[in-house]
């Protein structure tokens, strides 16, 4: 158990274990990370991304601390459209529109075998036909007692997994996903090409900035507007750069461009939630598998641009956290990747008890499981 304290705020954490596994018959190699979790309806609900291809996937469970089940036959998000595939065209606001396609596990037994083509070329992502991870999903009311499920992930067609843009997808129910594309129009009015729905704001550094470009959301629902932070590492202010764009829609650019968040760089990946008896933000992001780092923001009611200015962050190891790898040979160390914490369904933490959900696995290993750290603020 670790104890700390940032901004005022008083954080307990406390390892809970494991509590999403790959099933028995995976390969070896077989890892889970990236989750994005929800408590919705009486359940928790997770989203993460897994074996072969980063494609992202739906677990749930009756309980924070449980065992999540989810079948590897029903993923939520597969690379595509491939190049040969055109997605249907939608009318306003102008997009494309993609209904996710599922893959049986025979169809990506071998590692070497991608579900659409690939390219190797410098260019930025126009499409996530090789790689699709880092989900971020909200639920949100779309009036007439009906209710949406929206996904920002990351995508890339690029075979290294370099050049990344943000995409966008939504759900009835959490687990048949449409993508939806921007519908970029050619100068002379007619249909343009399909886009994502957020690209590196300077792509020609993406190459002198590591190549990573742009991607790892993280939203949250206000009243005024949906907060969309995610890194890009083109932007003048440096590698790695944390962003913040405030959108009035779930997939609207109009507050675009986006403005850099303060004390959050050059570090990426944070997951940011909303803390309401404090009116802080709150994030948490991996300290280079090493442990966890945290920080909050000012109290969004203290000025218009709180939500961009947080505290520098404290490390935590993973030796105070006590987080352990169950079975692990001699000589290997437990090392910890993204993570989401819970929140309800607009991203939301309304009471002091929370979690942290991340992948956790060995070092020079591959096989990743995803556990838990019970978060208590105050």
């Amino acid at each position: 158990m670790a104890s700390i304290m940032i901004g005022g705020l008083h954080f307990v954490l406390d390892w809970r274990g494991r509590v999403v596994d790959k099933p028995a018959d995976q390969p070896q190699w077989a890892y889970l990370s990236y989750p994005s979790v929800l408590e919705d309806e009486g359940l928790f609900k997770m989203w993460f991304a897994s074996w072969p291809h980063d494609f992202i996937y739906y677990a749930q469970s009756a309980s924070l601390f449980g065992q999540y089940t989810w079948n590897p036959s029903e993923q939520a998000i597969t690379p595509g459209p491939c190049d040969a595939e055109v997605p249907r065209q939608g009318a306003d606001p102008p997009m494309c529109s993609y209904k996710v396609v599922r893959y049986s596990p025979a169809q990506f037994g071998d590692p070497n075998i991608w579900p659409c083509p690939y390219t190797t070329e410098h260019k930025l992502s126009v499409k996530d036909s090789f790689l699709t991870a880092n989900p971020c999903v909200l639920k949100a009311d779309v009036g007439g007692g009906q209710f949406r499920y929206y996904m920002w992930f990351t995508g890339t067609s690029n075979g290294g997994g370099k050049y990344n843009s943000i995409f966008f997808a939504e759900s009835t129910d959490g687990k048949t996903w449409m993508k939806k594309y921007r519908q970029v129009p050619n100068p002379n009015g007619t249909i343009g090409l399909c886009a994502p729905f957020i690209q590196a704001q300077v792509p020609e550094r993406c190459d002198a900035r590591n190549g990573y470009c742009a991607g790892e959301s993280s939203v949250i629902q206000l009243p005024d507007r949906f907060y969309h932070y995610y890194t890009d590492t083109t932007v003048p202010e440096g590698e790695f750069t944390y962003r913040l764009i405030r959108m009035t829609g779930p997939f609207t650019l109009d507050g675009w461009p986006s403005k850099q968040v303060l004390g959050l760089g050059p570090y990426g990946s944070w997951s940011v939630r909303y803390h309401v008896p404090t009116g802080r933000m709150v994030a948490f992001s991996s300290a280079n598998e090493q442990g966890l780092r945290i920080s909050v923001s000012e109290p969004l009611s203290s000025s218009p641009d709180a939500a961009y200015h947080f505290a520098d962050p404290i490390t935590v190891s993973i030796a105070d956290l006590g987080v352990t790898y169950p079975g692990a040979p001699g000589g290997l160390a437990t090392r910890i990747k993204e993570g989401g914490l819970l929140s309800d369904r607009t991203g939301w933490i309304r009471g002091r008890d929370s979690a942290y959900f991340f992948g956790y696995g060995l070092e020079s290993d591959s096989t990743w499981s995803i556990g838990a750290l019970q978060v208590t603020l105050a």
